[in-house]
């Protein structure tokens, strides 16, 4: 047997380059879900084509990697032999990279001090980041790194659980009234010139930084709070129910196999699928678990 979380699936779906993905189907998505920028597009439209048929989504070489700069530590995904397996169970901690450090070029580089020093941040973050910034900003005075630019992301190692209880009908209904109160948020004339100005930089609501060119007639804390509005009451909600649509119309009716999984550069845990033989398991079928119980 063969098990996996469908968050993992799909958060390793997000590191496929969607935009080599060419299809009919992305143009409808861009047009529908017009306040979506071009990552959120990609995304979706990656998600819908490796649900309906993965193995055609394969065979036309649509999974082509690229190399993220969201988090310091970033690992190939595993399958596992049990559920029960301490790390199907365990938090996904990590740390974003700081905006100054992708626009000064030395993510690898930082990605680099951060394996080396990786037992320093399972034991003691707050030494962790300080030694960073010390390092960092010696090597680099320009850079000015502090504890501000440091964001950390704490998750449970779960299933997809928003609006899992919604009918299929229900989350396709539920998508056009997400849509028509879009709509109508967007009527806002000055709501509509942040989307139009900052759709593309999103992450800018993250960031402690002044904005360098803001356009729009709004101080940066209004554009900042608008982008953060417009994340939490559109861009998330039609992000899942989309998922959702996929896992209930296509994953749970689909049969995976070991073949798909390294298609996905998905490898066995070492932990509890030491002995993973290949020729024994290419026959397992894979087992999605959508909770896991903390």
């Amino acid at each position: 047997m063969i098990y996996l979380t469908k968050a993992k699936i799909l958060s390793v779906l997000k590191n496929i380059n969607g935009k080599e993905v060419q299809s009919p189907t992305k143009n409808h998505f861009k047009k529908k879900y017009f306040y979506l920028n071009k990552t959120n597009i990609d995304n979706i439209t990656t998600f819908y084509l490796f649900f309906k048929d993965p193995k055609r989504f394969i065979e036309n070489e649509l999974v082509q990697w690229k190399e993220t700069d969201t988090f310091i530590y970033e690992f190939p995904p595993a399958f596992h032999k049990t559920p029960e397996c301490k790390y199907l169970q365990s938090r996904f901690e990590n740390i974003y990279i700081p905006q100054k450090v992708r626009e000064k070029k030395i993510v690898k580089e930082l990605k680099i001090w951060g394996n080396e020093n990786k037992t320093l941040f399972q034991v003691d973050r707050k030494t962790y980041i300080e030694k960073c910034i010390k390092y960092f900003n010696l090597k680099y005075p320009d850079l000015n790194l502090d504890t501000s630019d440091f964001d950390e992301v704490i998750k449970e190692n779960s299933g997809v659980e928003s609006f899992e209880n919604f009918t299929l009908e229900e989350l396709k209904e539920l998508i056009e009234k997400y849509l028509d109160d879009a709509k109508k948020y967007f009527e806002e004339e000055q709501k509509m010139k942040v989307l139009e100005h900052f759709k593309e930089k999103s992450f800018l609501k993250f960031s402690r930084a002044p904005i360098r060119y803001n356009p729009t007639d709004l101080d940066d804390y209004e554009v900042k709070k608008i982008l953060n509005e417009i994340d939490i009451k559109f861009i998330k909600p039609i992000n899942e129910i989309i998922i959702q649509i996929c896992v209930k119309e296509f994953l749970d009716k689909k049969e995976f196999d070991l073949t798909i999984l390294e298609a996905l550069n998905f490898r066995n845990c070492k932990s509890c699928f030491s002995d993973f033989n290949r020729e024994i398991e290419s026959k397992s079928k894979v087992h999605f678990i959508d909770k896991v119980k903390i």
